[in-house]
C-alpha cells in the first residue's frame, strides 16, 4: 500500500485558525485539513493554486492560510495566487436557509460579493473569477501548481475540467485534489481519474478528498482523446472496473469502505439493482472493523450514503416483481 499523505490530519486541524474554520464550506474537517496540508507543506510557489468550485470561500481561505504558513512562499515577492473559479450563482432555493449570509438572494443571483467578503483577510493572495466551467475556459501565463476540484458533479463537467486544467500543470511538481473522490454518490469521478492513471498518481486519501501527483505533461488534445477512446467511461463495465481498481489500491481502510459503497452506487447507476444491493450489504458486513474506527464526522458521511441507498430499496424490489412471470 502506498503511503497516504493524509493518514494523520488530526494534528493539522490544530494549525488551522478558528476564523478559517468559521468560513462556510461544504467541507468536512479532514477535507479542510487536507487542503491546508498541501498548501502549507507541498506547495513550492512555482505556480498558481486553482480553486474550481469555490462557493463561499471556505476552501480558498484554507489554501490562502496554508500558503502563508509555508516557508516556500514569499508574500512580498511571490506572483502566484489562490484563484477561485465559479459561476457564483445561487442554484438552490434552500441555500439561503442553510447559509444565512445568502438571505435575500434568489435563484440565479450572484454571491461573488460574499466570497470576496469572506476572503478579505487574504485579499493579498486570493482572488475570484466568474467562470462557467462547462462553456468557458481558463488560461494564465502562470502554470497551475495545485488544482483543487469541488465541481465534478456530472460526467460533462468532469471531462471539461480535465480538458481545461490538466494541460496547464507542472509535470513532477503539481498536485490535484478532488474533494468528491472518496465519495460514494459520484462514482464517475473515480472512473475519470482512472483514464489518467499514468498521469495522476494517488498520494493521499481521506473522507472525501483524494490527492494526486501530476507526473507528466499532457496536451488538451490528448486529454480529449482519452475520453473519446473510452466510450461509456462514466457508466457500465468500464466504470465498475475503475472502482474495483480504486478498492484494490485504496490508501486506507476507510477509503476502501467508501469505494466499496461507491461500487454499489455504480451498479445502481447501471440499473443492476440486485447486484447493487448485494454489494452494499456485503460491504457493511465485511467492513465492520473500518466502520468501528470512524469518528463522528466520518460516520455522518457513511450514514448519509446508507440513507440515500436505502431510499431506493423498495423501488428495486418493485422493479424485480414487475419482471416476474405471473405464474411464479
Amino acid at each position: 500500500m502506498t503511503q497516504n499523505l493524509f493518514e494523520d490530519l488530526t494534528s493539522i486541524l490544530d494549525e488551522i485558525s478558528e476564523d478559517c474554520k468559521a468560513v462556510p464550506a461544504l467541507l468536512s474537517d479532514y477535507d479542510r485539513a487536507s487542503y491546508y496540508y498541501v498548501a502549507s507543506r507541498l506547495f513550492q510557489d512555482k505556480g498558481n493554486i486553482i480553486d474550481a468550485g469555490a462557493f463561499l470561500g471556505g476552501t480558498a481561505f484554507t489554501l490562502a492560510e496554508g500558503i502563508k504558513a509555508n516557508p516556500s512562499f514569499d508574500l512580498k515577492h511571490s506572483k502566484h495566487k489562490v484563484i477561485s473559479l465559479d459561476l457564483f450563482e445561487v442554484l438552490g432555493e434552500n441555500w439561503k436557509t442553510t447559509y444565512p449570509s445568502m438571505a435575500g438572494l434568489s435563484l440565479g443571483d450572484s454571491f461573488q460579493h460574499l466570497h470576496t467578503h469572506n476572503l478579505t483577510p487574504h485579499a493579498d493572495v486570493a482572488l475570484s473569477e466568474k467562470l462557467n466551467l462547462m462553456t468557458g475556459d481558463y488560461t494564465s501565463p502562470e502554470p497551475i501548481e495545485v488544482l483543487c476540484l469541488d465541481v465534478l458533479k456530472s460526467p460533462e463537467l468532469t471531462r471539461s475540467c480535465f480538458e481545461i486544467f490538466l494541460p496547464q500543470m507542472i509535470p513532477g511538481e503539481s498536485y490535484v485534489l478532488n474533494q468528491d473522490h472518496v465519495h460514494a454518490t459520484l462514482p464517475f469521478a473515480i472512473s475519470a481519474f482512472s483514464l489518467f492513471s499514468d498521469i495522476l498518481t494517488p498520494v493521499g486519501e481521506c473522507i472525501h478528498t483524494a490527492a494526486f501527483k501530476y507526473e507528466k505533461a499532457i496536451t488538451r488534445e490528448e486529454v480529449s482523446a482519452r475520453f473519446e477512446n473510452a466510450p461509456n467511461w462514466e457508466k457500465g463495465p468500464r466504470m465498475i472496473a475503475a472502482i474495483k481498481q480504486a478498492i484494490e489500491s485504496s490508501l486506507s481502510d476507510k477509503s476502501r469502505l467508501v469505494y466499496r459503497i461507491a461500487l454499489a452506487y455504480a451498479h445502481r447507476r447501471n440499473r443492476s439493482h440486485h447486484e447493487a444491493e448485494a454489494v452494499f450489504l456485503r460491504t457493511l458486513l465485511d467492513e465492520r472493523t473500518a466502520l468501528a474506527t470512524l469518528d463522528q464526522s466520518e460516520a455522518d458521511s457513511i450514514q448519509y450514503y446508507i440513507k440515500r441507498f436505502l431510499e431506493h430499496f423498495p423501488r428495486a424490489k418493485q422493479a424485480a416483481r414487475a419482471k416476474r412471470p405471473e405464474n411464479v
